[in-house]
Order: C-alpha cells, then structure tokens, then sequence
C-alpha cells in the first residue's frame, strides 16, 4: 500500500519489490494506492498490470461496513481525530483482501494504514519509512510522531528503513534502540533499467549532441531536484572553481525546481557561459547520467540517493558530500569519492584532481558497476524482504 504510484524513489522501490515477488512465484498479490487518479499517479501501473497484479485505490465506499469486524473498527476510528480519515478506508480495504502480509510505503499511509492494519488484526506489518523522518518535510503532522512511537510497540509490525543512516535518523527521532528498525537498502533491476544501450558510445554522443555539449570535454553532472536541500548554488560554485582550472570542462544540471531559474541565469554569463547546461526535467534521466564523466552531489540532507547507484552501475565514478545514506552508496576512492570538505574550494580541488587523471576515472567506473550490482541487486533486496515477512515466505 502507498500513497500513488507516481515515479518517485519510494514509489519505484515498492513496484520493484511487488515485480520481483511475483518473478519468484509469490502469489497472490495486490497493490493499493490512495490515489491513482491522476496520470503523475500511475506511473508504475502500466508495469504492475502487465504482470498481472491487481491494482486499485482504497475502498472508500462505506455500503458494506456492516460486515466482518467492520463496524468495531468503526467505532474506534470514530475516536481519532479527524485528519485520520482515511484509517477507515485502509481498514475497508485490508478486511476484504485479508492479507497475511500488509507492506505499507511513507509516513502518511504508514500510520494511517498501519493503524489500519493493527485494528483489522494482519499478521505482519511492515512499515517501510522515508529517507529522513517526517519533521524534515512541509506535510509533517503534529501527529504522526506517537502514532509511530504506538506503532513500534505492536507486536505485529516491523520498521525499515532504505538506509543505516535514515534507520538512525527515526529511531532518534522516536527514541527507539539503535537496531530496532531493520535496513533493507534498495534494489535495482540492473538488466532491464539500466542497460547495455544506455553504456554506448552513441548514446552518450547523441544526448551530448542534444544539448550542445562537445563530445570530447571532459563532463560533470547531476540529476537534482533544484531546491536548497540539494544546494544547486553549491554546486555551480564548484563548477565555477573546476571552469577555471579545466578550460574544456562542460557542467550539466538536469531536474527541476524553484531555485533553477537562479541557477539557469548564472550559466548565461562568466565563467560558466556556453559550458554550464541546465537542460530541466529529462524523462530518461539514465541517458542524462551515461553522457558524463563524473556525477556530482550537494545534498546537505540524503537518504539513499538512488542516483549515485544508477550513475555507478552506468560506469560513471560519483562524488558526494557526506549527506546521510550517500555514503553508503559507493566504495570510498575506489568507485566514487566522499569529499570530506565540501567548501567550494576544496570540494573543486577534488574534481580537478579526477578530471586530470583518465586513468583514475576509467578504473573506478568499471569498478562501480560490479560494486552496485553486488551491494544493491534486486535479488539480495527481496531475500531480505522475504525474511521480513517471516519464515512462511523464506522458500520464494
């Protein structure tokens, strides 16, 4: 269960996960989301459905809440307050299908489903968190903090968390023991999303080409959302800097967000003219990532950036600050760099360093692809799924 199945991360790992269960025979399965209206919110449906996995929406329609247990679940709702509306209709949804596992994806539907879930009495919950606790966020609610804190304490629900350092970040945040949320880090599908034809020659020249980038400059990039916790400024003050020392070096930001106008208006003029290239929102960002040299990120807060492991399994060495789960994406000086000062200065020194060495590059791309794959396979990722789901499930 998730909130839509619009491509987000989250969104992306669950469709995976659901994928990948039935590849293994895992049978019967169904995904509900909260909301599917809308065409951003059904990203990954074409891919469930043609798996045959049933999709729909919460059930929403109150005619049968006269059967099963429904009408206690009723009263008890009647009880909460009033922004938990929708534990009724999780509660509607989950009697009906009556799983023996019920795997619920992000905060709001974590605790509105996993409330749910609790009261329609299913065997094992799971409760996969968000990169960093809610309270970073715009939609926190002042209630979601003790709805956690109760859901840790049934004994029929399991925490996980995508990385160690979001695992810490909620079990701080709840003042749970360090351990008590499991860490399952995200699985990819190398073979299918991130293929051979991305890795080609042509397909780097040709998205080069597209955007006016030489073919033969040296490339550094990255795939952002353009707000501060990512710090694009940052980031173009460190191209500036790399500008300087590497004449026929060329930057390429890809994403969208309120700060890249901002960002867009610094690559008209200076340093960065005619070398900086903010191309947007890129639908293939894969394309983007596979035309570079060198991927680099500013994040100040991260959880598992799944960007640094799409960018490594594509051959592409990474650098990062040291930003939550960022660091446990990658091999430190061998398939990609953790800079250890992040100033403009220092972090540029790095960048240059790299540039200036081929060699250097070439053997950390071509060791980071074998490195994702082993770290962050899809195969490793639903075996420990399935011991989360408990002992019934560990022979798929």
């Amino acid at each position: 269960m998730i909130g839509t199945l619009g491509p987000g991360g989250a969104e992306r790992q669950a469709a995976i996960t659901l994928l990948g269960l039935a590849q293994r025979g895992l049978k019967p399965l169904a995904m509900t989301a909260m909301h599917l209206r809308l065409e951003t919110q059904r990203f990954f449906l074409p891919r469930l459905e043609e798996a045959g996995i049933s999709v729909g929406e919460l059930d929403r329609d109150p005619a049968q809440d006269g059967a099963d247990n429904l009408p206690q679940i009723k009263r008890a709702v009647s009880t909460l307050p009033s922004r938990l509306a929708e534990v009724m209709n999780f509660a509607r949804t989950l009697v009906k299908q009556n799983p023996q596992v019920a795997h619920l994806w992000l905060d709001e539907v974590n605790i509105q489903g996993g409330l749910a879930a609790v009261a329609a009495r299913v065997p094992r919950i799971i409760l996969h968190v968000r990169s960093l606790p809610p309270y970073h966020f715009a939609f926190y609610k002042t209630y979601m903090l003790e709805s956690y804190r109760w859901l840790a304490k049934q004994p029929a629900v399991t925490l996980v968390a995508n990385s160690i350092a979001g695992a810490r970040a909620y079990e701080e945040w709840l003042g749970l023991l360090a351990g008590h949320i499991r860490v399952i880090h995200n699985g990819f599908d190398f073979d299918r999303d991130l293929s051979l034809a991305h890795r080609s020659e042509r397909t780097r020249t040709d998205y080069r080409s597209r955007h006016g980038i030489p073919s033969d400059v040296p490339l550094v990039g990255t795939v952002i959302r353009f707000d501060h916790g990512k710090r694009p400024g940052l980031w173009a003050d460190i191209a500036e800097r790399v500008a300087r020392a590497v004449p026929d070096a060329h930057f390429l930001m890809v994403g969208d967000g309120y700060l890249r106008s901002r960002i867009a208006l610094r690559a008209r003029s200076g340093t960065l003219k005619d070398r900086l290239h903010v191309v947007g929102y890129e639908k293939h960002t894969l394309a983007a990532i596979a035309a570079m040299d060198l991927f680099l990120l500013t994040s100040r807060e991260e959880g598992l950036p799944n960007v640094l492991i799409e960018a490594q399994a594509l051959d592409v060495p990474v650098v990062t600050t040291a930003a939550g789960g960022a660091v446990e994406t990658l091999a430190h000086g061998r398939t990609g760099w953790i800079l250890a000062d992040d100033r403009p200065d220092a972090a540029a020194a790095v960048i240059v360093q790299l540039l200036t060495d081929k060699p250097c590059l070439q053997r950390a791309g071509g060791e980071a692809r074998e490195f994702v794959r082993v770290r962050f396979g899809i195969e490793r990722m639903l075996d420990e799924t399935l011991q989360v789901y408990g002992p019934g499930f560990s022979g798929f």
